[in-house]
Parts: C-alpha cells; sequence; structure tokens
C-alpha cells in the first residue's frame, strides 16, 4: 500500500510540477509584435441603404454588450 501512494505521489507531482512550468512559460512569454502593417485606405459611398444595414447589423451584434444609458453606441463594454 505504501508503494502505490508513493508512486501516485511521483505522478501527480510530475503532473503538478509540469503544469506549473506550462503556466510560468505562458505567464512570461513575450507578446508577439508583427511589425509594422500597412493599413489601406478604405473610401466608402455612405447611402442610405447601407446606413440603414449597419444600423440592422449594429442592432444584432453590438448593442446587448455597448448600448449606453442614453440609448447609442458607447463603446465601453457592459
Amino acid at each position: 500500500m505504501k508503494k502505490a501512494f508513493r508512486i501516485s505521489a511521483y505522478v501527480f507531482g510530475a503532473a503538478a510540477l509540469f503544469l506549473a512550468a506550462a503556466a510560468a512559460y505562458i505567464q512570461f512569454i513575450p507578446a508577439p509584435s508583427y511589425g509594422e502593417q500597412q493599413i489601406p485606405d478604405i473610401s466608402v459611398e455612405v447611402t442610405p441603404a447601407r446606413v440603414s444595414e449597419g444600423l440592422r447589423i449594429a442592432s444584432m451584434l453590438c448593442n446587448d454588450c455597448h448600448l449606453g444609458n442614453d440609448g447609442r453606441l458607447s463603446g465601453k463594454f457592459m
């Protein structure tokens, strides 16, 4: 019985050590850098159809979390 307990203690200890090393690695690795990215200059024609479509999409996706007290999109999360 002692031998089984000792073996299981070694196995659990090794697993805990592995998990601690993995967590430390994830915590301390530097954030990736991608260099300078060129953002294209995009111009979109503003039409009533596009504005209403944007309103429809925002009401489906954004309003639940980003709607302010004044009824407008505030940009804040909840």
